[in-house]
């Protein structure tokens, strides 16, 4: 079974990969480190300038993982910058922020990052899904995960998936299975 340093403080984030691992025989290890994350609208950018940073820190193989979300009536507002809004923004918040927007389609932008001695290899997944009008579930992370339903995942909030613990189809996490296939074949 191979192994391999995720480099993430989100438990969230780690159940997803961890999951996902299992059916490609691959352990994944949660690794936290204090890395100084650039600020921006790339969100592949920051991605590889993190893993970069991550492997300086373990020289050895390592992954991270970066999640941009786009409001198509925003312009692709929030992009990379809703860690930061999580942080400020309660659930209402965010419910009132998007309560006048007719279209309600959000774009959920993962990216992965893994990085060896001999270079960086990039795995990016878009997936569609929309702004909920109430708040369903409860996670510790951020309330966005509570009025977002992605395609796919039935109607359920982020959320609800994780409540469920019904991670293994989740729209959320089919970057995984692109990204293990290509690791074990390596």
């Amino acid at each position: 079974m191979k192994s391999l340093i995720y480099a993430t403080g989100n438990d969230l984030k780690f159940q997803l990969a961890a999951t996902a691992a299992k059916d490609f025989r691959v352990e994944v290890i949660q690794k936290p480190l204090d890395i100084d994350e650039i600020q921006g609208e790339d969100t592949e950018k920051i991605a590889r300038d993190k893993t970069a940073k991550a492997f300086a820190q373990l020289n050895q193989p390592v992954i991270t993982s970066d999640d941009s979300w786009s409001v198509t009536a925003l312009r692709g507002f929030p992009g990379p910058y809703m860690k930061s809004l999580n942080a400020w923004l309660t659930t209402d918040d965010f419910l009132r922020l998007f309560s006048t927007l007719e279209n309600r389609e959000i774009i959920l932008t993962q990216i992965i990052v893994y990085q060896d001695k001999q270079g960086q290899q990039v795995f990016r997944r878009q997936t569609k899904g929309e702004l909920m009008h109430e708040a369903r579930g409860h996670l510790p992370s951020g309330p966005n995960q509570e009025i977002i339903t992605l395609d796919g995942d039935n109607g359920k909030s982020i959320a609800e998936i994780f409540n469920d613990h019904d991670l293994s189809d989740a729209a959320g996490t089919k970057v995984w299975p692109d990204f293990f296939e290509w690791l074990v074949k390596k």
